[in-house]
C-alpha cells in the first residue's frame, strides 16, 4: 500500500493530463478533416450525377443516339461517379450509392432511348431519385451516434493510440 502511495506522489498531474489533451485535440482534428473530406467527395459525386443527367438528355436528344454511343457514354461517366462512390465506402464506412441503383443508372437509359415523350420528366425523376438516396445516406452517416463514429476512428487509429499509451506508461515507469 505504501508503494502506490509514493508512486501516486512521483506522477506529476501534468504527465496525466498533457497526453489527454493531446489525444482529445487529436481525435477532434481527425473527425474534422475527415468530415470536410467526405463532404467534399459527397458533394463530387452530386455534381457529377447532375452533369450526368444534364448531359444524358442532350445526348438522348439527338437522333443519331445510338445504343453503342449511349454505352460509351453511361461507361464512362458511371465508373468516375462508382470510384467516388467506393473512396467515399472505404472512408466512412458506409455506401452513399447502392449497387442495384448503379445498375439502374447504367441500365435505365436504354428504355429512354426508344421513349419519345416526356423524356425529360423521366429523366428528372430518375435523376431526383439517385440524388435523393446519396443526400439519405450521408445524412446517415453525419448524424450517426457518436460512439459508433469514436469506434470507427478508434479501429482506424488503435495502433497510434496503444503507442501513446505505452510510451505514456514507459516514461512513467523509467521516471518512478
Amino acid at each position: 500500500m505504501t508503494d502506490l502511495v509514493e508512486i501516486s506522489k512521483s506522477i506529476h498531474p501534468s504527465l496525466v493530463l498533457t497526453p489527454l489533451g493531446w489525444i482529445f485535440v487529436l481525435t477532434v482534428n481527425i473527425v474534422g478533416f475527415r468530415r470536410a473530406e467526405l463532404s467534399r467527395i459527397k458533394d463530387k459525386i452530386t455534381s457529377q450525377i447532375e452533369k450526368l443527367y444534364a448531359d444524358l438528355e442532350e445526348k438522348l436528344s439527338l437522333r443519331s443516339c445510338t445504343e453503342s454511343s449511349l454505352d460509351d457514354f453511361l461507361t464512362t461517366k458511371i465508373t468516375l461517379i462508382e470510384l467516388r462512390a467506393e473512396q467515399f465506402k472505404k472512408k466512412s464506412g458506409y455506401e452513399l450509392i447502392s449497387a442495384n441503383l448503379l445498375s439502374d443508372m447504367r441500365s435505365e437509359p436504354f428504355t429512354w432511348l426508344a421513349e419519345t415523350r416526356d423524356l425529360k420528366r423521366s429523366l428528372m425523376d430518375f435523376e431526383y431519385k439517385v440524388l435523393e438516396e446519396v443526400e439519405t445516406n450521408y445524412s446517415s452517416w453525419l448524424f450517426e451516434s457518436w460512439w459508433k463514429a469514436a469506434i470507427r476512428i478508434f479501429k482506424d487509429y488503435w495502433l497510434g493510440f496503444v503507442i501513446c499509451f505505452m510510451s505514456l506508461c514507459l516514461y512513467v515507469y523509467l521516471n518512478r
